[in-house]
């Protein structure tokens, strides 16, 4: 039986990408650890008593795997409505 996702607030959210892009650009990696720290605080609180335990690794592979350009955050005043009317197909790049 697979487990839905995690539901998380969207300033929890937004502060994850914030921290992430902090990571990236970060070259100290006492720094570093501090961010992924603050973030694994974070998410912990959202776990609940039967989930994995989540340890700091496991938040620096989430920022790897997230890794890309720098994420501008967007707030519903910078929603296109082009940006949901591209059929399904053309969503990703080939």
């Amino acid at each position: 039986m697979s487990k839905p996702p995690l539901n998380l607030p969207m300033a929890v959210v937004k502060s994850f990408v914030d921290d992430m892009n902090e990571y990236w650009s970060e070259p100290n990696a006492v720094s570093r650890a501090e961010i992924a720290e603050r973030q694994l605080t974070a998410l912990q609180q959202f776990l609940g008593p039967r989930d994995k335990k989540l340890r700091l690794r496991d938040v620096i592979a989430l920022f790897e795997e997230m890794r890309g350009p720098p994420l501008k955050r967007r707030t519903s005043t910078t929603l296109r409505q082009r940006d949901f009317q591209q059929p399904p197909d053309r969503l990703w790049p080939r």
